[in-house]
């Protein structure tokens, strides 16, 4: 019977052990479980973060490339029309010296008389 009560009392103990090994991996698995959640809420909010930021995005692409486009039809014009301002200076200028030469010659007709 004292080996039976040795037995019986190591039997016990191992329970006891077993419980506690248990006990710990409980406590473990609900703390994993745990992380297990908060990290899928952060990779929710991480994906609703990046859905937004890839709106912003395309609507700032968009924006820009309307400018872009706004911007170099902008710079044609205002190019055609540096070209016909610079063409209507020299009609000008043209103008101008024909009128000069046309005044002078003019004043010397009537001085002639």
């Amino acid at each position: 019977t004292k080996v039976t009560h040795q037995e019986l009392d190591q039997a016990n103990i191992n329970k006891k052990e077993f419980e506690e090994r248990l006990i710990g991996s409980e406590s473990r698995n609900a703390s994993l479980s745990s992380q297990v959640e908060n990290l899928t809420i952060d990779l929710k909010r991480s994906q609703q973060e990046l859905d937004e930021l890839r709106k912003v995005y395309h609507s700032m692409k968009y924006k820009f490339d309307t400018y872009e486009l706004e911007k170099n039809s902008f710079d044609e014009k205002i190019q055609k029309y540096k070209q016909k301002s610079e063409q209507l200076l020299r009609e000008l200028t043209q103008k101008e010296t024909q009128f000069k030469t046309e005044k002078d010659t003019f004043q010397r007709v009537l001085v002639d008389k």
